[in-house]
């Protein structure tokens, strides 16, 4: 497994379970995914909630059919709070400084996979 890859699946298993992930992949045409996901206010997202259940739904996407390479980018938000944005088949992203990252997340932030926010 290549490293963007191990990065969206350890920031998906970072997040709170009853956040919201903010998808836009217009393309995205896995149906297990699509069929859980709801309208928002924005035309061009559809979100998630982050349930242990389509977490692991959503690993194992992108484990068995790399469904990131659809993704355009994805916001994950708990309660209002921005946790993480991330961009371009989520290569690369910015996650809040507000969660309590492990210890192996670091080697994320030294490849510059991974910045930390300075404004939230």
């Amino acid at each position: 497994m290549n490293l963007e890859k191990s990065f969206i699946i350890d920031v998906i298993n970072l997040m709170p379970e009853d956040s919201s992930a903010f998808i836009q992949a217009p393309s995205l045409e896995a149906e297990s995914i699509v069929k859980r996901m709801e309208k928002t206010e924005f035309e061009y997202y559809t979100s998630l909630k982050l349930s242990r259940e389509n977490k692991d739904l959503l690993i194992q996407e992108i484990i068995n059919n790399d469904i990131e390479d659809y993704i355009q980018s994805i916001e994950i938000k708990n309660n209002g709070q921005l946790l993480f944005e991330g961009f371009d088949g989520v290569e690369f992203g910015t996650i809040s400084s507000h969660m309590n990252l492990p210890e192996e997340f670091s080697k994320y932030l030294t490849e510059e996979i991974c910045t930390i926010s300075n404004d939230w």
